[in-house]
C-alpha cells in the first residue's frame, strides 16, 4: 500500500506530496501464483514461456508477467491480411508495457498512475483510461510478439493481448467546439450578434486522439453562410508536460518536445537542471497534472526555442497560497534562438493571492510578433526567484507553416464564402485551433461582416479523418468523422444585451438562443417561427406552420398538424361510410370527429340529472330539440317539458 503525505519545506511557502512507505505486494517469478486480483492477476507465470500460438480472432488470451524488464511470449502468428495487436494491463492499475514484433519495438501502451485494484476484464480494461494499453498495426507476414513489462510497480501481474484482422480503430477526429470568448467572460462564445459594421475574428477548436498510429489526415470545410471567411492562424496543441516523465534531482538539462509539427527545447541559463512534477489532486484539471517544477531557487532564467518561428506564445504560472508578496512574472520574445537577436516583445504579468493552501492560482503571461518569435525567456522574481511553477505552453502560427495547407474550396477558387484545410497531424493527441477572420467587402448583398440576419451560422461543416493511400491522397469513406460547429446570430431584439453563451432566450418565447439556431432550426428573434399561434419554446412542431382546412387539418394542443378523423380514410365509427361527405356523422372535412355521438343520443335521467358526457365531445354542436336547452357543463335543460322517453333517432 502507498502512503501519501503532505510536508511543508520552511522558507519555500508551499507544500509538496512526500512519499513515505511502500508496501509492495508478493514479487511475480516464473510459476508465481495470484490468489485475487488484488494480487494483481490470477494463476499465472511471467517472463519466456513455450506459449501455444496465438489465433487471430480467437479473442483475448491471458498472460502473466514478472518485474520491470521481464518478457511474456512470444505471441507467433501468420495472416495472409493486415492484422492489428492489442495489449492491455487488468487487475491492479499502474503497469505499462512495450510490445515487440520479431525484436522490432511496436511502441508502448499508455502511460497511467498507480491505482486500486479491480477485475473488470479486457474489454472493459482497454477502454479504461486508468489502465494501460495500446494497439499494433501489422503487415500480412509472420509475427513474433513479445511484452516488455517497463512499470511494474507490484512487482509482477496479469495482462491480455489478442489479435484482430483489420488496422487499430481510430478517434482521430473526437469534436470540433468553438473556442472564441468576444466578450472576455471566461466563457466560450455560442452566439454572435447580427448588423455589426467591424471585422471580426472567430476560432475553433479540432481535437483528436490517435494511440494507435493510423496517420491519416484531417479535412476540414469552412462553410461560411453570409460572410467571407479567410483562415489566418492555427493554435498548435498544448505543450503541456503531461507526457514527460516525473524526475527529481534536477535530472533533466533538456525538456525536448513535439507537437502538431513543432518542437520545443526547454533549458536554463545557468546550466541547471530541470524536473517535471506531478500535482494531480492538488491543482485545477484546467492546468493538468505534469509540470514544470520551480525547484531550485536559481536567479537564472528559463529558455525555450522553437523549431519553427511562432506568432504569439503564451505560458502558464501559478502557486499554492498563501503569499503576501506580489511575484511577478517576465517573459522576453526574441527573433533568434536562445534568446538571442532583435527583441520582439516583452511582458510582464504578476502572481497575487491571499487564499490558504492547498488552492492553487493561475495567470497567463504572453508576447506576440508578426510570425517571428524563434524563442522566449522568462523568470519570476521576488524573494524566492523562480518559485512558481510553469505549464501549458501555447503558441500560433500561420496556418501554412505547420502541417496544414490551405486552398480555396469555392467554385471560383477566390477563397471567398469556403475554405479547405488539410492538416497532417505527427502526434497522437492534441488540440488544433483554427483561428478565422471575418473579412468585410463592399457588394451590395453582404457589406457587413458578421450576419445581416438571426438563425443559424455554420463556421465549418465539420471534419473528417481519412486514411492515405500510396500517392498519399485521402482515402474514402473516412474512418472518423466530427460535428459541424454551429454558431447563434441573434440581434438584441429588447435593448437588454445579448447573452454570448446561447443560454439567454432573445425572443422570450421560452427556448434558448442556441437550442433554436443550432438544435430546432427555429429563429431565435421570432417567438413564433412558424405563425400557428403557439410560441417556438411549448411547439412540438415549430417548422410546420398553421393547419390547413382545405385538406382536413387540425391542430393539436402541441402545436402539431394532423389529419382530422373525416379526412383520415378510415371508417371510425364502424357504421360503414368513409370519410366527409359520404358519411353524414362528418359535418366538414375539418370536422375531427365520425361519432355518432355527434347527434344527442340521451334519456331522461341523462338530461334530469344534468349529465352529459354520454353526448360526446362536440355537445354545443348538433342541434336543439324542440322546447329543450342545452347548456354544456350546466343542467342538460330548462324549462318543464324535460320528460323524454327514450334517444332520438340518429341519422348514420
Amino acid at each position: 500500500m502507498i502512503e501519501r503525505a503532505k510536508s511543508c519545506t520552511k522558507g519555500l511557502r508551499r507544500c509538496l506530496p512526500v512519499l513515505l512507505t511502500v508496501s509492495a505486494l508478493a514479487l511475480v517469478g516464473s510459476g508465481t501464483a495470484f490468489a485475487n486480483p488484488g494480487d494483481n492477476g490470477a494463476g499465472l507465470t511471467s517472463g519466456p514461456q513455450p506459449l501455444a500460438p496465438i489465433t487471430v480472432g480467437d479473442g483475448w488470451q491471458l498472460f502473466g508477467f514478472g518485474d520491470v524488464g521481464s518478457v511474456s511470449g512470444p505471441f507467433d502468428y501468420s495472416s495472409g491480411v493486415g492484422t492489428a495487436v492489442y495489449v492491455t494491463d487488468d487487475f491492479c492499475r499502474g503497469d505499462q508495457f512495450e510490445v515487440y514484433d520479431n525484436d522490432v519495438s511496436l511502441g508502448v501502451t499508455s502511460p497511467v498512475a498507480e491505482g486500486e485494484c479491480d477485475d473488470i476484464g479486457p474489454d472493459a480494461a482497454f477502454e479504461d483510461p486508468e489502465y494501460s494499453s495500446g494497439c499494433f498495426n501489422l503487415p500480412p507476414g509472420d509475427h513474433s510478439i513479445t511484452v516488455e513489462a517497463i512499470a511494474s510497480p507490484f512487482g509482477g501481474g496479469g495482462a491480455w493481448i489478442q489479435v484482430l484482422e483489420g488496422r487499430c480503430p481510430t478517434e482521430l477526429v473526437k469534436e470540433i467546439v468553438s473556442g472564441n470568448d468576444e466578450d472576455g467572460d471566461g466563457v466560450i462564445d455560442n452566439v454572435v450578434e447580427v448588423g455589426i459594421e467591424d471585422a471580426s475574428m472567430y476560432d475553433f477548436q479540432i481535437s483528436w486522439s490517435d494511440p494507435y498510429g493510423n496517420d491519416p489526415i484531417v479535412i476540414l470545410d469552412t462553410v461560411p453562410a453570409e460572410w467571407d471567411v479567410m483562415v489566418v492562424q492555427v493554435l498548435t496543441p498544448n505543450f503541456d508536460f503531461e507526457e514527460l516523465a516525473t524526475s527529481s534531482g534536477l535530472a533533466n538539462t533538456n525538456l525536448d518536445m513535439t507537437r502538431g509539427g513543432q518542437s520545443v527545447s526547454l533549458y536554463r541559463s545557468s546550466g541547471a537542471g530541470l524536473d517535471v512534477v506531478d500535482l494531480a489532486g492538488s491543482v485545477d484539471s484546467s492546468w493538468g497534472s505534469r509540470t514544470l517544477s520551480p525547484f531550485s531557487f536559481f536567479g537564472d532564467v528559463f529558455i525555450a526555442d522553437f523549431g519553427l518561428p511562432v506568432n504569439d506564445v503564451c505560458i502558464d504560472f501559478g502557486d499554492f497560497g498563501p503569499s503576501d508578496d506580489d511575484t511577478p512574472v517576465e517573459l522576453w520574445a526574441y527573433d533568434g534562438a536562445g534568446g538571442t537577436g532583435a527583441l520582439v516583445d516583452s511582458t510582464s504579468e504578476s502572481w497575487l493571492d491571499t487564499d490558504s493552501f492547498p488552492d492553487f492560482k493561475f495567470n497567463c503571461v504572453s508576447a506576440s510578433g508578426a510570425n517571428s518569435i524563434q524563442s522566449i525567456v522568462f523568470t519570476s522574481a521576488g524573494p524566492f526567484p523562480n518559485s512558481l511553477y510553469y505549464d501549458n505552453l501555447q503558441m500560433r502560427f500561420d496556418a501554412n507553416t505547420l502541417n496544414c495547407e490551405i486552398e480555396s474550396a469555392n467554385k471560383k477558387g477566390n477563397g471567398k464564402s469556403a475554405t479547405k484545410i488539410t492538416c497532417y497531424p505527427d502526434t497522437d493527441t492534441g488540440i488544433t485551433t483554427i483561428w478565422t477572420e471575418a473579412r468585410c467587402h463592399g457588394n451590395r448583398n453582404n457589406s457587413k461582416c458578421r450576419p445581416t440576419s438571426c438563425g443559424a451560422l455554420y463556421l465549418n461543416d465539420g471534419a473528417t479523418a481519412h486514411l492515405m493511400d500510396e500517392e498519399g491522397e485521402p482515402i474514402y469513406p473516412p474512418v472518423a468523422e466530427s460535428n459541424s460547429l454551429c454558431l447563434a446570430a441573434v440581434e438584441d431584439v429588447y435593448g437588454d444585451g445579448i447573452d454570448y453563451t446561447g443560454a439567454g432566450d432573445e425572443d422570450e418565447d421560452g427556448a434558448s438562443d442556441y437550442e433554436e439556431a443550432c438544435g430546432i432550426g427555429t429563429d431565435p428573434c421570432d417567438s413564433d417561427t412558424d405563425n400557428d399561434g403557439v410560441l417556438d419554446g411549448a411547439d412540438e412542431c415549430p417548422l410546420e406552420g398553421p393547419p390547413d382546412a382545405d385538406v382536413g387539418e387540425v391542430q393539436d394542443p402541441n402545436g402539431c398538424n394532423r389529419q382530422s378523423e373525416c379526412s383520415d380514410g378510415l371508417d371510425n365509427d364502424s357504421d360503414g361510410p368513409i370519410d366527409y361527405p359520404n358519411d353524414a356523422s362528418c359535418d366538414a372535412i375539418d370536422d375531427d370527429s365520425e361519432d355518432t355521438s355527434d347527434c344527442p343520443c340521451f334519456n331522461a335521467a341523462d338530461i334530469q340529472t344534468g349529465t352529459i358526457a354520454e353526448c360526446g365531445s362536440n355537445f354545443p354542436g348538433f342541434p336543439d330539440l324542440a322546447g329543450v336547452t342545452y347548456q354544456d357543463g350546466n343542467r342538460a335543460c330548462s324549462g318543464t317539458d324535460c320528460a323524454i322517453a327514450g334517444p332520438p333517432s340518429c341519422a348514420n
